[in-house]
């Protein structure tokens, strides 16, 4: 412990993570399904496998209290959503679940998050980085469990300052089974479609299992939206323009995973092979008429689409000696490409009009490979030790193009058609996870992590390294009274990496301020900026400290309130400025990535889980979930009013209901959010506003027999319209553009079969 304290007290570039304890020997509360355990020479982790022939030397417990029911494994200040909840949940995809999880907040534009910080919660699939995947759009028949961590662990890595959500896979199972799901709905007036087949294979005579998932998807989407922009100048408010913006956007997905597992005598050799496919497509016609009598009529369309392959192999061994080892091989390949087509037709106050077609396409292909290593011993006195490393590297090679009425637009040439993005991390850690008597479990762990990245383009090469030492310290402690009435006190220093993309200055010119083809371009308006990255940026630092209590009531009914705070050094945000560019004659306004100063959030929040029968033996079976947070945030070194940290609100609220029909296998749910209304400074000159949003979301679930279930599913019945404001602050005065979506209701059919 005391090289761990000292840790805490490094400076400069060296910071810490947050770990949770595990005690060894924890016991499942009440309800909580049998203990998890490690793959073996005869084990499987797969909860719904059946019961298998034990062999004691192979088999060893490390977690205990994985409950079905998504309970907290309170000492790793962990959150388990376990396949039991998934499989009654009738979703579909991973963000679907996730948000009704109360742990789970969801900002305005949709991102999830912990903690009210979307953008500082960091997203893994098996513990590893993702490669090639969305989890948002993961079928849930592919999931075993998701793991939610409200703090950075040594094991997990250093970049979760809010955080981590892992999605975990599901293993290969020792059993028979074939399953096959199937989706349609509607979304507004727009149809969406969802299939998912699982096929899993093994003889009791052979060391071989296969299994097979394939899945695809399709969902459309409609939206309509007016905007208005006003300049407020010595108290006159004068109208500037008025538009209307139609938008049709159709998503496709498409996967498939094949595994090949090999049990060895003293664990297992898994080969998963898995390849997949988006498709993202959008139509838009736009129209906007200025006071001054100017029109512009805008047609555009693009499609998105990216595959990848992926070919991991996964390696696990248990020795009673030397404990548990884990190899994990990753190579993956992906290709992207976007292509995109736009038709202004602009007329000036004379009437006369000008049309131009404007075509970009980019190419762009991923190499990437991953290595991860993990040992797993158990000492006496209570430790179990974990220590690994892991090794990942990628080569992005992008081409773009650009061309104006089916010709090389030269005017763009400053822009650069060529590029590539190179980036390697390196990280080792070590936990130990001590269990120091049946009521105290501390955690220490330390990770270190260097990173790399390396760009080239027209404008210059860009170069950014660094290296982190993250410790941290955790300690969870039960009343002797009561063994579920817990303390936990979580200490550690994390960051934020610095994504490459944003390094590479590579600019994008704003569609309503192009250039004039044959020439570079002329100048753009504040509230028309370019947009570009930053070679000079860097990740970002933070202290994170969090304290919770939890509370038992009736049975398993429970409370749980938690305080945390972070301080966060070279917050990253965006900077508007008007600056001389390459590709125009006079300076243009543009925006960029850059670190503003340092910043800090403070919050607590309240989460709560009831039963009815937990004080009502006679009760409905009725669940009741939810949360309620507040915070405050302030980003030092910005002026006020509204310096707060992006995604942070001053208060959200969620609530949730499961109810289990006495006369009926029905089970019917509910889910409510709350989120205020608010401003934010996104940088000197410039705040928005977005409105309050209220969600409410319904489903029922029939359990036809034990091989058939038919869910209905509605979200957004409240079918609200978002509304939001961009305020400029500008020499003439404050330019306020207001932009109203209309909301829309989903709904759809979902069943679940087993053949």
């Amino acid at each position: 412990m005391q090289w761990a304290l000292a840790g805490l007290a490094l400076s400069g570039s060296t910071w810490a993570q947050t770990n949770t304890v595990l005690p060894a020997d924890a016991v499942p509360e009440k309800n909580a399904a049998p203990a998890v355990t490690k793959v073996g020479a005869a084990s499987n982790t797969n909860a719904e496998q059946p019961a298998r022939a034990a062999q004691p030397a192979a088999q060893k417990v490390t977690v205990s209290g994985a409950a079905e029911d998504a309970a907290r494994d309170f000492a790793a200040a962990k959150v388990i959503i376990g396949r039991a909840q998934i499989r009654d949940s009738g979703l579909q995809n991973v963000n679907e679940l996730l948000k009704r999880e109360p742990a789970i907040t969801v900002g305005k534009d949709g991102r999830l998050g912990l903690l009210g910080l979307p953008g500082y919660t960091q997203i893994l699939i098996d513990g590893l980085p993702p490669a090639g995947r969305d989890i948002n759009n993961i079928d849930l028949s592919e999931v075993e469990r998701i793991e939610i961590i409200k703090s950075s662990t040594a094991e997990t890595g250093p970049f979760s300052i809010a955080g981590t959500i892992n999605v975990v896979l599901r293993k290969h199972m020792r059993q028979q089974r074939q399953t096959v799901s199937a989706q349609t709905g509607l979304n507004g007036s727009s149809a969406e479609f969802s299939g998912a087949w699982n096929l899993s294979q093994s003889d009791p005579e052979s060391p071989f299992s296969t299994n097979l998932h394939l899945s695809s998807s399709q969902k459309d989407k409609r939206s309509n939206s007016v905007e208005q922009q006003t300049l407020n100048a010595g108290g006159l408010v004068l109208p500037q323009y008025q538009a209307q913006r139609y938008r049709w956007e159709r998503y496709q997905t498409v996967a498939m995973a094949f595994e090949l597992v090999r049990r060895l005598e003293h664990g297992s050799l898994s080969l998963k092979p898995g390849a997949g496919g988006l498709r993202n497509q959008t139509e838009t016609q736009a129209s906007r008429q200025w006071q001054s009598g100017g029109s512009l009529l805008t047609h555009s369309r693009s499609r998105w689409e990216m595959s990848s392959i992926q070919l991991p192999l996964n390696w696990q061994y248990e020795d009673e000696d030397w404990g548990e080892s884990e190899l994990n091989l990753r190579r993956s390949l992906m290709r992207s490409s976007d292509n995109s087509q736009r038709n202004d037709i602009s007329a000036g106050t004379s009437g006369n009009a000008i049309s131009g077609l404007r075509e970009d396409s980019s190419e762009e292909l991923s190499n990437s490979w991953l290595i991860a290593f993990t040992q797993r011993k158990t000492f006496s006195g209570g430790h179990r030790v974990r220590a690994g490393l892991q090794l990942e590297q990628d080569f992005k090679t992008p081409e773009k193009s650009y061309r104006y009425n089916g010709l090389a637009d030269s005017s763009l040439a400053a822009l650069g058609m060529q590029y590539s993005q190179w980036e390697q991390k390196r990280r080792v850690f070590i936990q130990d996870d001590w269990r120091a008597d049946p009521l105290l479990a501390v955690n220490a762990g330390v990770s270190v992590a260097e990173q790399r990245s390396e760009g080239q383009e027209v404008s210059g090469n860009t170069s950014v390294s660094f290296r982190v030492v993250s410790p941290s310290l955790h300690i969870a402690k039960k009343l002797a009274g009561n063994p579920k009435q817990q303390f936990r006190l979580s200490l550690a220093r994390s960051l934020k990496e610095v994504e490459t993309d944003t390094l590479l200055m590579h600019p994008s010119v704003n569609s309503l301020a192009p250039c004039v083809p044959g020439a570079a371009c002329g100048a753009n308006t504040i509230d028309t900026p370019d947009s570009t990255g930053n070679p000079n940026l860097r990740p970002e630092k933070a202290l994170a400290l969090n304290l919770s209590y939890e509370h038992p009531l009736q049975g398993d009914s429970k409370l749980t309130l938690e305080a945390y705070t972070r301080q966060i050094q070279g917050k990253t945000g965006t900077e508007l400025v008007q600056m001389p560019v390459a590709w125009a004659t006079v300076p243009r306004w543009v925006q960029r990535p850059a670190n503003l100063g340092d910043a800090d959030v403070t919050g607590v929040n309240l989460e709560w889980r009831l039963s009815a029968k937990d004080w009502l033996q006679d009760a409905p079976k009725l669940d009741v979930r939810g949360s309620a947070g507040w915070a405050r945030s302030e980003l030092k070194d910005w002026p006020g009013p509204d310096n707060r940290v992006d995604g942070s609100l001053p208060w959200r609220a969620k609530l949730g209901m499961t109810y289990q029909l006495a006369a009926a296998p029905v089970k019917l749910d509910m889910n409510a959010s709350w989120q205020p209304g608010d401003w934010l400074r996104n940088n000197l000159n410039r705040r928005t506003y977005s409105s309050h949003q209220t969600t409410l979301d319904a489903s029922a679930a029939w359990t036809i027999n034990p091989r058939a279930k038919l869910v209905l599913n509605m979200s957004g019945l409240l079918r609200q319209d978002s509304n939001r404001i961009s305020r400029y602050e500008t020499s003439a005065g404050t330019l306020d553009t207001r932009t109203v979506t209309d909301g829309n209701m989903r709904v759809s059919l979902r069943g679940e079969f087993s053949l």
